[in-house]
């Protein structure tokens, strides 16, 4: 039963972000979006509609990608300790 419980719940915790950033793009004015920089789908979520709108450039789409991958390691960094005990 927990490990169903498990799988049930665990991706509906990892779409909470994801909406959460998306809807904050859509809804929050430019000077509440700092707000939600800590978030790479935030970032990535810029870049595709840059993309879909045809503004897109080259130097935003690597910059949002940097930001996505620095974002990433900053977190694998922070984890580091836990995800090392986890897998022993």
């Amino acid at each position: 039963m927990e490990q169903w419980l498990t799988c049930t719940i665990a991706p509906s915790l990892f779409s909470v972000p994801l909406a959460a950033s998306v809807a904050g793009y859509e809804f929050l004015s430019e000077k509440w979006q700092w707000v939600l920089y800590w978030s790479p789908f935030y970032w990535a979520f810029d870049a595709v509609t840059a993309i879909i709108l045809k503004e897109a450039t080259w130097l935003q789409i690597l910059r949002n990608c940097g930001v996505i991958l620095f974002i990433s390691v900053l977190v694998f960094l922070l984890l580091q300790k836990k995800i090392k005990r986890g897998m022993a």
